[in-house]
């Protein structure tokens, strides 16, 4: 804002070095600034260093500005990066829960065979007994 402000003054300025340099252009009802050479070129002198303020002003402005900017940026990539952290840890999580009730349901699919298995063996287990045993007497 301090830069727009510099402008009015430089225009103010401008205005009166035009009536300085041409003061039989100024209209007739307005009074004509008469300075010598060195008011002149003080007018001069202090409206660049005026000028040279402002654009300072400026700089440093749009430099805070950038560095805002800067800051702002890095602050949402790390948010960034923070959230896609805890999305893919949530990921492995959910991935984990999956694959530990796809192997219970494995292993009790398994235990149930081997319980068959065990059943069928027990059962069949006399009848085995006594053919072998009738293999040997007979």
């Amino acid at each position: 804002m301090a830069h727009c402000e510099g402008l009015g003054e430089i225009a103010k300025f401008h205005s009166i070095l035009v009536n300085m340099i041409y003061p039989l252009s100024v209209p007739p009802n307005e009074q004509a600034v008469v300075m010598s050479k060195n008011d002149v070129l003080k007018a001069i002198r202090q409206a660049e260093s005026e000028a040279s303020g402002i654009l300072e002003s400026a700089n440093k402005e749009a430099s805070a500005i950038v560095s805002a900017a800067r800051s702002d940026a890095s602050e949402i990539v790390a948010k960034g990066r923070a959230n896609a952290e805890a999305e893919a840890q949530e990921l492995i999580s959910n991935a984990r829960k999956e694959a530990e009730k796809a192997a219970e349901k494995t292993r009790k699919a398994g235990d149930k065979d081997i319980d068959k298995l065990k059943a069928g063996g027990e059962k069949n287990q006399k009848k085995a007994v006594d053919a072998v045993i009738g293999s040997f007497t007979e």
